[in-house]
């Protein structure tokens, strides 16, 4: 039997122009049943109602500490909030995402009673007309992974991920860990904290819910900048795993690196991206690689469906611009 204990969590909320999504985000966590908790909010800028927002509830909470900031970055802002906090643990919300009531007591019992220093919930994604995909489960499953095997999963297991949000961290984890400005932030220090943590739980019930907005970050249009620094990334992660001799994670990852450069040129299709060489090099890239598309652990339609653009990629982009000028 193992005993609960209550040390101090506290939960980190970047906030930045989010004045309709922020007080059903503020209200899931004031309502947490874990209650020894330290809410530190950064407004990082916001030009809208969500600093006035931020204040509004720390009036009502002395668990709230509101931050005021020139725009920084999110990620300027939860390196701050680190720095100022109190708690042995460390939860990172997104300011337009949703928390089940008990996802904090949750993932802090994983932790203490299976005696590690990180653990992890479900993710499932809601629109704005608030539907769930894929569909909110409740599930007793929990399975210990290694600090390999938690790297595998970040990128082969949608519900797990790359991201901060939907885990809970031991603070010492991110000792001489800072998180960069810039896209894919969290992706960039995943897998440090990932190999320093050695093993981590995780459960499959779902408890964080992330709201795509037509406006968030993390929707914005792929351009070339964007997928170079992914790729970029990804690359450095795989350099890593070798480096400690990882191999079959690294070649793993490899697979699903292929998978993601063939998303990115579905999104340039869709998109009407027009820089032919560097599109043609992604082409290439799947093409040459297509053995380790097939070995990604996508399902089987959408690895086909890649490759079929990867394929047809030119002739479908013209027979698109064909019917585009016809109308």
């Amino acid at each position: 039997m193992y005993i609960k204990k209550h040390e101090l969590i506290s939960i980190i909320v970047p906030v930045y122009n989010v004045e309709n999504y922020l007080h059903r985000c503020l209200n899931s966590i004031i309502s947490q049943t874990y209650k020894n908790l330290e809410i530190i909010l950064i407004d990082d800028g916001s030009t809208d109602n969500s600093g006035v927002i931020c204040d509004q509830y720390a009036l009502k909470d002395n668990r709230i500490k509101v931050i005021h900031q020139q725009n920084k970055g999110q990620s300027f802002a939860r390196n701050f909030a680190i720095s100022i906090s109190k708690g042995e643990y460390l939860s990172f919300i997104d300011s337009d995402d949703v928390i089940e009531s008990d996802m904090i007591e949750h993932l802090k019992d994983l932790i203490d009673k299976y005696n590690v220093l990180m653990s992890v919930c479900n993710i499932s994604t809601i629109n704005e007309k608030n539907e769930i995909y894929p569909q909110q489960t409740k599930n007793s499953k929990i399975e210990i992974y290694s600090s390999r095997e938690a790297l595998e999963k970040c990128f082969t297991d949608g519900s797990f991920n790359n991201f901060l949000c939907n885990k809970l961290f031991n603070k010492i984890l991110f000792n001489q860990i800072e998180q960069p400005n810039g896209l894919f932030e969290d992706m960039s220090i995943m897998y440090k904290i990932i190999s320093k943590a050695n093993k981590i739980a995780r459960s499959f019930d779902t408890k964080y819910f992330y709201v795509i907005r037509e406006n968030s970050l993390t929707n914005l249009k792929y351009d070339k900048e964007k997928s170079i620094k992914y790729l970029d990334k990804i690359n450095e992660i795989i350099a890593f795993c070798i480096k400690k001799k990882w191999n079959t994670t690294a070649d793993l990852i490899k697979n699903e690196k292929i998978y993601m450069i063939g998303y990115m040129l579905k999104k340039f299709f869709l998109q009407n991206y027009n820089d032919y060489e560097y599109t043609n090099k992604l082409r290439k890239l799947v093409l040459y690689n297509f053995t380790s598309l097939l070995k990604s652990k996508k399902n089987l339609f959408k690895k086909i469906s890649i490759l079929i653009f990867a394929i047809f990629f030119n002739k479908l982009k013209f027979i698109k611009m064909k019917l585009h000028n016809n109308y």
